[in-house]
């Protein structure tokens, strides 16, 4: 993404909808001829046309010159005038030329320059080409010859923001008398000038204009500070020529009105009605009674006494339409609520990749360009950086998208950078003060904006509001019930339907959207007014909150000791109660609750290693497995957890840890399903072939054993996890992983089957079973419905090695390509390992081994000590480059070390390792340096499962080495066994 100055030409055909309503055959021709002239035109002067080409018959180019973007305009209208059209009138093409900032993004450009430039052009008629006054300033001196420019003054465009200075370009021998600009000057209305342009709300605008047409009376609700206000005026600012209201669209402002009593003679006020002796609200009704208009009712809620007079002009009025902005809805016969939602937001943890192309991706969430916007207002060298852009993207989660205190937040950049203001946002009540003067005062800190609407609750709505603020996500009214209605301290017992419905209504409490299969619907707070309400409770009232919160989060999310829900399931609970999870895990691991983490639900850990937070998952793991002491159930599962983060982070300690604990739980042998874990995590940390078979063994005699009645953990559970053990270890006993893999494929695939198809997949093409395997291809698919970022990277990995295996390697590039970035956001060791080791396969299938050799040297410059694999691909790239360097006895060494460690702990990506030395054994010339790469390999391809192809090539270069060379280095190599 770039921000650059741009000329930006946009063109619109006249009266086009009629011709091709009335000449389809005719305008079909003239617009070919249209297009060919008028791209012809942007070439010939330079200029570039977007992907996207806007709505319509438009045509969108830009230049980086205002002189030649002026010139294709005026040629453009010459070429147009001279044309024979085959319609039945000429084809007449309106012209605006802008300059301004906007945003490049692939290949198309955004921003308010745009869309400025688009407004302009709705001023002028056909024939007739419109200059702003940015163009204007950089071409006064030095326009094309045959063309001038006349001043047409100051006009109010759409967008409301502020008049613009608009010139005509006039071209020697073509008209230059057009009617007058479409500006918002000759309509009837009263709309103000707006501040600050309006930031994410094109898809509410167009929902709204539409509604408006459909309904008489349309409520704009919401918060306060969401934005209601400036959205209501935009929405009569694009209505305000329209057909439907020849009358104009006429705001009324009611931010000072306390008396219900007062409207009728505001709006009679704002349309110049003459009162008679009758009074306002009977000079309304007459003087409406025949017009056609649209009223903008805007802060509707402290006069909500006069929604009877709204209702009775509705009726008396048939020519009327009413737009209301208020925090909780009129409740009349006719009203159509429409509730304003905060601003599209990033994540909290959103992350950049080391390029900073991420940056494009946060600057398409409106919360960040209006804080963007408005912090350029006050500090006009502020941008978005790849040092900031994190800190900015979580200051717009933290506040909910919330316009009002995502603007009072920017406010704060004058002194603060980002990073300094996220970490003073944990009080953001008294952090976000300071807004702009000309605000309602209710509106110029946030505090106030939120007190204004609580001071106005009954006390059941406060207490129950101020009790909700224990859920720190969304919750159920099943889950409110529970945590919250029964009596607290001196508080009353709390009917709960009927007061979140209130404060529902009161733009206190949000109903999110329901989902198809969810029966309950959720309600959540935005962060502000949960802070606020957080803060009214009393500490040993929170406590008794926060346990009753615990004890509901458990009874909804807890693994039953005998459960036979599928990973699967089970992670999609916890995603879905995440922030529940998270708050109950806090409460727990609190010093006076530490007792209540031993038998905490492993749900969370599952959902937090699908979401890709594993540092919080191995965190949450080891502070359950430090309190289940003696050994608990949920202690065991976690474990369990742990050593799968192991697996996956690196970090070879996690798993001596975990061999420890499971050992300890196993001792007591009351419970011989602890044993079988232990076992199978025994059998993965062992070396050789003989450790990890009797370790399986141990494992399977122990499972046998088992009698589902009595077990504390699910024996079908057991065997999902021996299984993926076997298939992650096929050296083993690789009959044992091709019969597990095949009898997989006929079952469902849940979490741990989609582990077992990952693994199963990755031996089939080791094998040469390429067709097996590709017929298997699609299964992997489920990866991505389980949005697990670390899943869905190594199955993308494994998919294009599979590609590379049938030849296609300009696919398996592509595939590679896609995952770059998330293997760089997540980190994780074994997902960049692998990615590493495709790309080096791909580079061998195109003939560069020196690129494939500096791919496995990568590790020479990562901090990956405390990883096997890391280790491993280090001391095979340090040997790698050793070999010629006229030392044999230091790249003997270096292999030897390398051979222990992979044999070590790293037999799992072994196989993809020892394919890329081989292969690049296949490509080199020098003798010396062919028998260095293959001599670890020949002595390990007897039990490791390796491609059939690679073991041809080994066997031939072993013979061809044996001619070329008389140093016995095939005795050497050989006496630990054959290759095969």
């Amino acid at each position: 993404m770039r921000v650059d100055t741009v000329v930006l030409v946009l063109t619109d055909v006249e009266g086009s909808a009629r011709l091709w309503a009335d000449e389809p055959a005719h305008m079909d021709l003239a617009m070919q001829r249209h297009h060919t002239i008028v791209h012809g035109a942007v070439e010939e002067h330079g200029g570039w046309r977007p992907v996207d080409q806007g709505e319509g018959d438009a045509v969108f180019a830009a230049f980086r010159s205002a002189t030649d973007a002026l010139g294709c305009a005026a040629e453009v209208q010459r070429r147009l005038a001279a044309e024979d059209w085959p319609t039945s009138r000429p084809l007449r093409v309106r012209v605006a030329v802008h300059a301004g900032e906007a945003i490049e993004r692939d290949g198309n450009l955004f921003g308010d320059s745009v869309n400025r430039c688009a407004r302009l052009r709705g001023l002028g008629s056909g024939g007739q080409t419109l200059v702003s006054a940015a163009v204007y300033e950089l071409v006064r001196d030095r326009l094309p010859a045959g063309i001038s420019l006349l001043d047409l003054g100051e006009h109010r465009m759409k967008d409301l923001v502020r008049p613009e200075r608009v010139w005509q370009l006039d071209v020697a021998g073509l008209a230059a008398s057009f009617p007058p600009l479409a500006s918002l000057d000759r309509a009837k209305h009263n709309l103000p000038v707006a501040p600050s342009p309006l930031i994410g709300r094109d898809d509410d605008l167009i929902a709204l204009t539409r509604l408006l047409h459909e309904h008489r009376l349309l409520t704009l609700t919401g918060f306060g500070g969401m934005g209601k206000t400036r959205l209501a005026l935009q929405v009569g600012a694009e209505l305000v020529d329209s057909e439907t209201f020849p009358d104009g669209v006429w705001f009324v402002d009611l931010s000072a009105a306390t008396d219900p009593a007062a409207v009728p003679s505001l709006i009679a006020e704002t349309i110049a009605l003459r009162e008679t002796g009758s009074g306002p609200a009977a000079a309304v009704l007459a003087g409406l009674s025949e017009q056609r208009l649209l009223l903008v009712l805007d802060n509707l809620e402290q006069v909500i006494g006069c929604a009877p007079f709204v209702a009775e002009l509705l009726a008396r009025c048939p020519g009327v339409r009413v737009l209301a902005t208020t925090r909780e809805p009129l409740r009349i016969r006719g009203e159509h609520e429409y509730s304003v939602a905060p601003l599209a937001m990033p994540r909290m943890d959103h992350s950049l990749n080391s390029g900073g192309d991420d940056i494009e991706g946060l600057m398409t969430y409106a919360a960040v360009r209006l804080f963007v916007d408005r912090a350029v207002a006050v500090r006009p060298d502020f941008t978005v950086t790849n040092t900031n852009a994190p800190a900015v993207a979580a200051i717009c989660a933290r506040l909910d998208g919330h316009p009002l205190a995502i603007e009072l937040a920017a406010a704060r950049t004058r002194i603060l950078a980002p990073d300094a203001l996220l970490a003073r946002l944990d009080d953001a009540l008294s952090m976000l003060t300071g807004g702009s003067r000309d605000l309602p005062r209710r509106q110029q800190t946030l505090r106030a904006t939120i007190a204004w609407s609580y001071d106005a609750l009954g006390e059941a709505e406060r207490c129950l509001l101020d009790r909700l603020s224990i859920f720190t996500g969304s919750f159920t009214l099943d889950a409110a019930e529970s945590v919250c209605a029964p009596a607290l301290g001196d508080g009353p017992e709390i009917d709960v339907l009927d007061t979140v419905t209130s404060l529902v209504e009161r733009s206190l409490v949000r109903a999110l959207p329901r989902a198809d299969d969810d029966l309950d619907g959720r309600y959540s707070l935005l962060a502000s007014i949960r802070e606020f309400a957080g803060s009214n409770l009393s500490r040993s009232e929170r406590d008794e909150l926060g346990r009753r919160h615990y004890e509901h989060t458990v009874r909804r999310t807890a693994l039953a000791p005998s459960d036979t829900r599928t990973w699967q399931v089970i992670t999609q609970v916890g995603k879905l109660h995440l922030h529940d999870l998270r708050a109950a895990f806090a409460w727990a691991r609190d010093g006076s609750h530490e007792s209540s983490l031993a038998t905490f639900p492993v749900t969370l850990a599952l959902a937090l290693r699908t979401t890709g937070a594993l540092a919080e998952a191995v965190d949450t793991c080891r502070a359950v497995l430090a309190a289940a002491h003696p050994p608990t159930v949920q202690g065991v599962l976690h474990a369990h957890i742990l050593g799968v983060l192991a697996a996956i982070t690196g970090p070879d300690r996690l798993e001596a840890e975990v061999l420890t604990w499971l050992g300890a739980a196993a001792a007591d042998g009351r419970h011989p399903e602890y044993a079988v874990l232990e076992s199978l995590f025994a059998a993965r940390r062992a070396g050789g072939l003989d450790e990890p078979r009797r370790y399986l063994a141990r494992a399977g005699a122990a499972l046998s054993g088992l009698e589902p009645a009595s077990s504390v953990i699910s024996p079908g559970y057991l065997r999902q996890v021996r299984d993926n053990f076997v298939l992650m270890m096929p050296y083993v006993d690789i009959e044992a992983a091709l019969r597990i893999g095949r009898d997989v494929c006929g079952r469902d695939s849940a979490f741990l089957q989609r582990q077992h198809l990952l693994n199963f997949v990755t031996l089939l093409t080791n094998l040469g079973e390429i067709a097996e395997a590709t017929a298997l291809g699609p299964r992997l698919e489920l990866a991505d419905q389980l949005e697990d970022p670390v899943a869905r990277g190594m199955t993308v990995v494994r998919l294009a090695t599979l590609s590379v295996a049938q030849g296609d390697v300009e696919g398996a590039r592509a595939q590679l390509a896609g995952i770059a970035d998330l293997a760089h956001r997540v980190q994780v060791a074994n997902l960049t390992w692998s990615l590493d080791i495709a790309q080096a396969t791909c580079d061998l299938e195109e003939s560069r081994p020196g690129d494939a050799a500096d791919r496995l040297g990568s590790y020479l410059e990562r901090p990956s000590a405390e990883h096997l694999w890391g280790v491993s691909a280090w001391r095979w790239a340090r040997a790698r480059r050793l070999v010629g360097d006229g030392s044999p006895e230091r790249t003997a060494a270096a292999l030897e070390e390398a051979r222990v460690v992979l044999w070590r702990g790293a037999a799992r990506v072994l196989p993809d390792l020892i394919c890329c030395l081989v292969e690049l054994g296949v490509r080199t010339r020098d003798v010396t340096e062919r028998a260095a790469l293959l001599a670890p390999a020949a002595a390990y391809f007897e039990r490791i499962v390796v491609r059939r192809s690679v073991q041809q090539d080994l066997d031939t270069m072993v013979a061809e080495i044996d001619r070329e060379i008389e140093t016995g280095w095939r005795r050497t190599t050989r006496a630990g066994g054959s290759a095969t």
